[in-house]
């Protein structure tokens, strides 16, 4: 006589191995939306860096108002809650938002968790030959993006004083 069906221990292998498969399964979508979050948190922090550094950067290198070379704004220009009073890159120096907010404080949709901080610092080894004549003069302007105080994406850029006579002579 012949057995039809299954037996006891071919059905425990059946669902182990199925488990195994499915278990395989959930840790490979787990690993790609992991990676789809950090690529468009990267994408976003990238945007981000590049319209703060876009906006510091059309700012002339010194204060208009009084020719000071800060690395802070003034009073008058840190008493606002937004950043339109700022009239110089110096201005911008430790300035930070969590979650980061346009120019007008207005919130950025889609920014919750987020933190935009601005460091300007002076280049003071300039040994380059076209930042040597500039030596202690050069800004460094770094704007970061951050999510529970992990960088996401940096941005840096140099400027010096004559730039600003530069660009506005082309």
């Amino acid at each position: 006589m012949t057995r039809r069906g299954l037996t006891l221990i071919e059905t425990v292998i059946s669902v182990a191995v199925v488990s195994l498969l499915l278990a395989a399964a959930l840790n490979t979508t787990g690993v790609a939306s992991a990676t789809r979050a950090l690529a468009n948190d990267r994408r976003l922090a990238e945007e981000l860096c590049q319209s703060m550094m876009t906006e510091i950067l059309a700012h002339p290198f010194v204060d208009p108002d009084d020719g000071k070379d800060d690395l802070a704004p003034t009073f008058a220009e840190s008493a606002f809650a937004s950043r339109l009073a700022f009239d110089d890159i110096g201005d911008y120096h430790a300035w930070s938002a969590s979650p980061p907010v346009n120019r007008d404080a207005s919130a950025i949709a889609g920014t919750a968790g987020l933190t935009r901080t601005v460091h300007i610092s002076r280049y003071i080894n300039a040994s380059r030959t076209d930042l040597f004549q500039h030596a202690g003069q050069v800004k460094v302007v770094r704007v970061r993006v951050l999510r529970n105080s992990r960088v996401i994406y940096e941005l840096s850029a140099l400027r010096a004083p004559d730039w600003d006579a530069r660009e506005s002579n082309r």
